[in-house]
């Protein structure tokens, strides 16, 4: 759902650099909010002002602009003086439009009686009833209003078949119910099929559970490994893992073997420890840091010393493989780790990323102690380390960071970064420390130590 829509005039052109860090910048003044809030009554946006390749036509909603041709799959330029219908705060910034689907509708050239403006006004007032059935029963009396009265410019006969492709799309916004009937319909391209399955998948809805398990009981996941995958992955449904897991052994197809591997890692309870250990012991090198990751959450003596074996002599060669056996507890990796924080060389970092890994009391004395010290360089490495951490001391040493009164520039940066990337993999405690830092700052936990 886009948080904010805005006709905006494109106002001045930036050139920059032309480096990732510089782009060219178009400025913007906001003549009209559609939707939400923006940031500001001006604000940049990416995109060139020395080319453009005009407007869309205004007969259809179907296409976007002739600049989206040009290779980036939605378009960049601009013309000075010209209004555009700015979906914003799709991407990383509040005005970022970046992070939109391939060739939409995101900046589309529009005035004040432009069709498609009318159009969205429309739309972006259904979204505020946020009820499925009622958004419907709306779309449809848009949709009959626009049929019934072509002439009539508050509703563009344009909407007719906007409407219409909406309804027979599939969409991970879309109810259940909505979806089912996609798939389920009689007539139904194969793709529309497909698209409906991936969206109970990619935002999965728990009423498709059981056309997942009855595909994988049945064989018929293979014809769409990676669907069912991303549903068990999304919804970390032990059972369907387990079920998926039980084909590993005579499974010869390499896209089924890699789609039964990553689910399992993400959702594979405890008990398939033997399992996961028969899997591990036949996998190649690549396979092994994967499956690594399991037994990070599991931990199991044959598996740290199967891992431990597949260690390159120098750690620093395998220094991914190394941290995973680290956070398994093994005493070797953390003293090599020791010693690269003791060295400050350029190695260090993998040092902090094995204290942060290590759930030895060792490593938590050293992760104390380096806390203490706030060094920027060390701090922002330890910190970074307990991204990918299921060391249980890491909550504590992440809230004494960020209960520092002074908290290096970067330091606080990945802080807030780290805390973000393991609330978005449902980690609930980061999600609450991160939630804290606008507060005032606990005590730190157990720094005197």
């Amino acid at each position: 759902m886009t948080p904010t829509i805005v006709l905006a005039k494109a106002v001045a052109a930036h050139a920059g650099n032309g480096t990732p860090n510089d782009p060219p910048m178009v400025s913007f003044t906001v003549q009209d909010v559609v939707k939400g809030t923006p940031p500001s009554s001006t604000f940049k946006l990416e995109g060139v002002t020395d080319v453009y390749d005009g407007p869309s036509s205004e007969s259809s909603f179907d296409e976007v602009r002739p600049g989206a041709q040009r290779g980036a799959c939605n378009a960049y330029d601009y013309r000075l003086g010209t209004t555009y219908l700015l979906f914003l705060g799709l991407g990383v910034k509040p005005t970022d439009i970046l992070g939109s689907p391939p060739y939409t509708r995101i900046n589309e050239e529009a005035r004040q009686d432009s069709p498609w403006l009318a159009a969205v006004r429309h739309y972006a007032r259904v979204a505020t009833l946020k009820n499925p059935v009622a958004e419907r029963r709306e779309l449809q009396a848009l949709e009959l209003k626009a049929k019934t009265a072509p002439r009539d410019p508050r509703y563009p006969k344009q909407m007719v078949s906007d409407i219409k492709q909406h309804f027979a799309s599939p969409s991970r916004l879309k109810t259940f119910a909505e979806l089912l009937a996609l798939y389920e319909g009689q007539g139904v391209h194969k793709d529309i099929k497909s698209g409906a399955l991936l969206a109970m998948a990619t935002a999965p809805k728990p009423e498709a559970r059981y056309l997942f398990d009855r595909a994988i009981r049945s064989g018929d996941w293979h014809a769409h490994p990676h669907v069912t995958g991303k549903f068990v992955e999304n919804t970390r449904d032990g059972e369907l893992a387990s079920l998926m897991l039980a084909e590993l052994p005579g499974t010869s197809d390499e896209q089924l073997h890699e789609t039964i591997v990553r689910t399992a890692i993400i959702a594979a309870p405890r008990h398939e420890a033997p399992r996961m250990l028969q899997a591990l012991r036949a996998a190649p090198p690549e396979e092994t840091r994967q499956l690594a990751r399991w037994f990070a959450r599991f931990p199991s003596p044959e598996a740290t010393q199967i891992l431990k074996s597949r260690l390159k002599v120098d750690y620093a060669q395998d220094w991914e493989l190394a941290f995973i056996v680290a956070g398994l507890g093994d005493s070797d990796v953390l003293a090599w780790g020791q010693r690269l924080t003791a060295l400050r060389s350029n190695d260090a970092w993998m040092g902090y990323y094995v204290v942060a890994r290590s759930p030895l009391p060792a490593a938590d004395a050293l992760a104390r102690r380096a806390i203490r010290r706030a060094d920027e360089e060390s701090l922002m490495a330890l910190v970074q380390g307990y991204k990918d951490s299921t060391n249980p001391n890491l909550w504590d040493r992440l809230a004494d960071v960020a209960a520092m009164r002074q908290r290096p520039p970067k330091v606080d940066a990945w802080l807030k970064t780290v805390l973000k990337q393991r609330a978005e993999a449902r980690d609930a405690r980061s999600a609450a420390l991160l939630q804290s830092l606008g507060s005032p700052a606990a005590t730190p936990a157990n720094l005197s130590q």
